[in-house]
């Protein structure tokens, strides 16, 4: 991505480094007549340049914010299952322990330390 990034800004270089080859130079002095034409020309050119800058930032910001949205839903969806998971564990585990029922194995384990399981059942 950074490549591409690098070699779009260097061909929009290259392109201006042309566009300002085959224009003309200024002159040293320019008749007033034609200040009112010039900067008009400069207002036009600043203002379509300060529009593009705009356009890009706008992209990314809402780019951005779809991301981010997108993302929300996810981590909604996901803490929504965690939750209905949740309950339900504790609804099958409260109703074990009032049926009599222990939380883990009533007897030791024949397996070694490190591989017992969780649960009451072997």
């Amino acid at each position: 991505m950074k490549k591409t990034a690098s070699i779009a800004a260097l061909l929009v270089l290259i392109g201006i480094a042309a566009i300002a080859q085959a224009s003309p130079a200024l002159p040293a002095r320019v008749p007033a007549e034609d200040v009112a034409d010039l900067l008009a020309t400069v207002i036009v050119f600043l203002g379509s340049f300060i529009g593009v800058l705009f356009t890009i930032v706008g992209f990314f910001a809402l780019r951005t914010l779809v991301k981010i949205d997108r993302n929300q839903a996810k981590l909604y969806a996901w803490i929504e299952q965690l939750s209905k998971d949740f309950y339900r564990l504790e609804g099958a585990h409260n109703s074990r322990v009032s049926m009599g029922a222990t939380c883990g194995p009533a007897r030791p384990s024949p397996q070694p330390a490190g591989k017992q399981t969780r649960g009451g059942s072997d």
